[in-house]
Parts: structure tokens; sequence; C-alpha cells
């Protein structure tokens, strides 16, 4: 997987710094992780709508390979920040080391963002007039793999400031079979609705696609989609995806609102 400098964690990196900055001592400070995560909480049931503040925690998160997170400490600025349960999320944390009793890594929670969280649609005859599901606007892939049952994107696009695009997943069964038997792929499309936008400023961003439970006979996943100069492209990505637990640091995303 790429690696890029983050600027999700920028406000991680400086909230760390104010934390550490007043310590005169010359000990080695703890590396400061980010990672793409998965939001859980054990009884959903019972799901706060924000990031509680306490001594036990009831959420953790998830990895890339499906090892998981407590956080035992959490930065007191998350405080009423929406907590959505089952969605993508960027962490930036420390590992305390002392691990948390059914939990791979205990950490000190510093920051986190919401990643936009959508299903993989299908598009059928009854849904062709659905706009969004059908957007050919240009897009182009920067980065894409699979972690812990999730397609996860970063992207570019065109539009203008303050426009909002739909960014979306499809499965296309009117062009065709979508799964090809003889090699184990499955095809995607993975498209753009400007929404009648016609500003060509760049901006950048990231998008996860929750991968269907009952998804079988599948070795690869090829993701086609339309570029700034009008030509198809494809990516590939190998199914179910590696078990990597190296932390992937994200782009620098724009303030630019995609649904």
């Amino acid at each position: 997987m790429k690696k890029y400098l983050s600027l999700f964690a920028l406000a991680a990196l400086f909230s760390s710094f104010l934390m550490i900055s007043c310590d005169d001592d010359d000990d080695e400070q703890p590396t400061l992780y980010g990672a793409v995560t998965t939001v859980n909480i054990p009884e959903p049931e019972n799901a706060p709508s924000w990031f509680p503040i306490g001594s036990e925690q009831t959420f953790y998160l998830t990895l890339d390979n499906q090892n998981t997170l407590y956080p035992s400490w959490i930065n007191s600025f998350l405080i009423g920040y929406p907590l959505n349960t089952g969605c993508r999320a960027y962490a930036t944390y420390y590992d305390l080391g002392n691990n948390k009793e059914g939990y791979t890594k205990n950490i000190q929670l510093i920051d986190i963002r919401n990643i936009l969280t959508k299903p993989i649609y299908t598009l059928t005859a009854d849904t062709i007039s659905t706009s969004p599901l059908r957007g050919t606007a240009p897009i182009e892939i920067d980065d894409a793999w699979i972690g812990d049952d999730f397609i996860n994107i970063t992207f570019d696009y065109q539009a203008s400031p303050g426009s909002i695009h739909y960014i979306n997943m499809i499965v296309n069964q009117i062009d065709g079979p979508t799964i090809n038997p003889e090699n184990g792929s499955w095809y995607l499309q993975f498209v753009h609705d400007a929404n009648g936008d016609t500003g060509t400023r760049r901006y950048s961003g990231i998008v996860a696609f929750k991968i269907p439970d009952n998804l079988t006979n599948v070795s690869n996943i090829v993701i086609g989609y339309d570029d700034f100069e009008g030509a198809e492209q494809s990516t590939t990505l190998s199914y179910p995806g590696s078990d990597d637990d190296t932390p992937n640091e994200l782009g620098g995303f724009s303030d630019q609102t995609y649904q």
C-alpha cells in the first residue's frame, strides 16, 4: 500500500506536542501511530452518538488485519465527536504496551476523523434512473486497498468550492455479468456524480465501501473508473486482501463536500 504524509493527523500532532512540550526530560517520546480503522461497539443497541470520556470506554477500533485497539485513554477534546459504529475512521494513537484483556492493543487515542463509509450499490433496470448510481464525471484513484472487509479508496476529483458531489461504488448488472467464474474476478465501477457542477478545481478525498458478507468465488476485485482525460481505467485488488499491520498514513484531504 502507498504511504502518504498525513494532514488528517495534524491536529493530533499539535495536541500531542502541547502535552509533551512542557516535559523537559530527555526521555525518548513514544511513537504516534496513524491508521485507518473501523469503529465497533459491543452492544450497538446501547451505542452512544458521541465519543464517551470515562474510565471504561464502550467502543473499540479494528485495524485492517482485524487486530483490535482498546482506547483506555481518550484525548478530552474528542468529547462530543460523532461516534459512527461500523464505519471507517482515521485514528492517531499511542500504543500503551500493557494490553487490555480481550483486545490486541491498549492505546491512548489522540485524535480520530470519520471516513465516508457506504455500501456497494447494485445498478439494475429499476435503479438506472438514480443519478448518483450512474455518475459519469471523471475521477481518479490514487490508492486502493482491502482492509477489515472494506474497499478503501483515496481519490482525486474536480469541483467548484462549496459544491456537493456524490461518490459511489456500483455493481452494474445492466451492462453484463459482474463475476467471471473463470478467473474469479468481481467487476465494480467507481463513479462520480458532479451534481451539475462544472468546476475544475482539483480536490482529494477518501471513501470506504463495505464488502458484502456473502461474497463467494471471488479472488480479485476489479474496479473501473473514468479518469480526467475521459479514458477508462481500472485497478485490481486481491481478495480478501493482506494481513499487513503497517500503519497507513493518509494524504491531505480538502474540506470539499462529497457524499
